[in-house]
């Protein structure tokens, strides 16, 4: 119960962007502390990369569900493959559509 309730609070403060964090290929399971965007309001499940972009909002806005993409470099960093949601300032990158 300890470790969710630290993996829930480390999701909002990454989510916010009050934690500069480096999340390549960092699991990330307790889905329920997303907001629904993140997920394409439930269209994609099982988190596997939060990657934060705050650049990206001059060309995504607020929110994109982009899809699959095969993943690469990505914002200085390595992105997953996956389906791909813009909610600014990150891209949330699931491993199954629904």
């Amino acid at each position: 119960m300890k470790t969710k309730l630290l993996t829930a609070i480390f999701l909002v403060v990454v989510s916010v962007g009050l934690l500069p964090v480096n999340t390549t290929a960092m699991p990330i399971t307790p889905e329920k502390a997303q907001p629904n965007a993140t997920s394409a309001y439930g269209k994609y499940s099982t988190l596997i990369q939060v990657l934060n972009c705050p650049a990206d909002k001059a060309t995504y806005g607020n929110y994109t569900d982009y899809g699959y993409w095969g993943g690469g470099a990505w914002c200085g960093q390595q992105g997953s493959a996956g389906y791909w949601v813009w909610v600014f300032p990150n891209w949330y990158i699931w491993k199954y559509q629904k």
